[in-house]
C-alpha cells in the first residue's frame, strides 16, 4: 500500500521569511561592511551631499519626515526646485538621484518606488518643454564650449620653458591627444607610455578609466610646439623618470626639484612659484576663462568615437581645465587633431 503512494517532494530553497536568527545576525554584518566600502568618487559623495541638505530643507518646509519620498513629495520637490529655486534641469535630476540613493544607504534604508521617482522625472520634463516651447532662457552655465585647438596652442604659449613649463606643456598634449580626463592623466605610470615599435610616436596604455581601459596611439605632430612626443620626451628627460612604476606626470616642490609623488587628482601646480607663474599667465588671457578641456572624443553629430581611432581622425570634446589654464574659445568647429 505505502509503495502507492507518491514520494516526498524534494526540499525547496530556503525562503528569507525561514531565515533564522544567527542566518540574519550574519547576513547584517555582510550588509554593515559591504556599505562601509563606499567606492563613489569624491566627487559624487560631495555632489549627493548637497543634494541631501537641499532635501531636508524642503522636508523641513513642507513638515515632513526626510524618509517620506513618496509619488507626491518627490512631484513636489521638482515643483519646489523649478519655480521657487529656479534651478537648471540637469541640477534637479541629479538632486533626485542624489536624494534616492541617500536614502537607500545607511541609516536609512528606504528603498523609493521607481513608479514614484519616474513621476517626478516626468513632471521635469513637462517643465522643461513648457519652457522651451516660451522661449525662456536656458537655466544654469549651460555646456561650456570646446576646447579647440586655437585654444591648445594659446595655452602651451603661455608653458614656461623651466622644469614647470615642460611638465604642463606635456600633461596638456598628452591630454589633448589622448582625450583624457584628469583621473586617466594623473594615473598614468611610466610603463604606461611607450614607444612605438614602428616608430611613429608613443603608445599610451590607459589603465585607470571610468571606462574600459584602453590603449591609445599617439603620433608624431606636424608642428614642434604642439607636437605630444615631442612635449613628452623633453619632460621626460628633463625629469629624470626612470621607475616603471612611478607616476609619469609628478608633483615638484618650488624650487624645482622633481617629487616621486604623482598629482593624485591635486592641480598641476604645487608651491609658491608655480602658482605665481600660472596666476600671472591667467592675467594675460582675456575674455572668458571657462571651457571644456581634453576629455570625450565626439563625431561632428555628436556621436562618439572609439578612442583607439587614428589621432589625426578623432575630434574632441573634453573636460574643464583648472581656471588657471583656462582661456576665451575661439571660432569655429571642435578641433580635429592635426597638430
Amino acid at each position: 500500500m505505502n509503495d502507492r503512494l507518491p514520494a516526498d517532494a524534494a526540499p525547496g530553497p530556503l525562503l528569507p521569511a525561514a531565515f533564522d536568527p544567527d542566518l540574519r545576525a550574519r547576513l547584517a554584518t555582510l550588509d554593515e561592511a559591504s556599505d562601509a566600502q563606499d567606492q563613489r568618487p569624491a566627487n559624487t559623495r560631495r555632489s549627493y551631499a548637497s543634494d541631501w541638505k537641499t532635501w531636508e530643507a524642503f522636508c523641513a518646509q513642507l513638515q515632513v519626515p526626510v524618509t517620506a519620498a513618496t509619488r507626491g513629495t518627490l512631484r513636489a520637490f521638482v515643483d519646489y526646485l523649478w519655480n521657487r529655486e529656479k534651478r537648471a534641469y540637469s541640477t534637479i535630476d541629479r538632486k533626485l538621484a542624489g536624494v534616492v540613493v541617500t536614502l537607500r544607504r545607511p541609516p536609512y534604508r528606504v528603498i523609493v518606488d521607481p513608479d514614484a521617482t519616474a513621476a517626478a522625472r516626468e513632471l521635469l520634463k513637462d517643465y522643461r518643454k513648457k519652457a522651451e516651447e516660451a522661449e525662456e532662457p536656458e537655466r544654469g552655465r549651460g555646456r561650456a564650449p570646446a576646447m579647440r585647438l586655437d585654444d591648445l596652442r594659446l595655452i602651451v604659449s603661455k608653458c614656461d620653458t623651466d622644469i614647470f613649463g615642460l611638465r604642463d606643456r606635456a600633461m596638456l598634449l598628452i591630454g589633448f591627444a589622448i582625450a583624457a580626463r584628469r583621473a586617466e592623466l594623473v594615473g598614468l605610470r611610466l610603463r604606461h607610455i611607450t614607444e612605438d615599435p614602428d616608430g611613429k610616436g608613443l603608445l599610451v596604455s590607459v589603465r585607470v578609466s571610468k571606462t574600459e581601459p584602453c590603449s591609445v596611439p599617439v603620433l608624431y605632430g606636424s608642428s614642434a610646439a604642439t607636437c605630444p612626443v615631442r612635449a613628452w620626451n623633453a619632460w621626460r628627460t628633463a625629469a629624470g623618470i626612470t621607475d616603471p612604476d612611478r607616476h609619469a606626470f609628478r608633483r615638484i616642490h618650488h624650487t624645482g626639484a622633481v617629487q616621486p609623488q604623482g598629482h593624485g587628482g591635486t592641480p598641476p601646480w604645487q608651491g609658491p612659484k608655480d602658482h605665481r607663474r600660472h596666476h600671472r599667465a591667467r592675467q594675460r588671457l582675456e575674455g572668458p576663462r571657462r571651457l571644456h578641456a581634453e576629455r570625450r572624443p565626439v563625431g561632428r553629430g555628436g556621436q562618439r568615437l572609439d578612442r583607439n581611432w587614428p589621432v589625426s581622425k578623432r575630434a574632441f570634446h573634453s573636460q574643464r581645465l583648472p581656471k588657471a589654464c583656462s582661456l576665451p574659445s575661439s571660432p569655429g568647429v571642435a578641433a580635429v587633431i592635426t597638430c
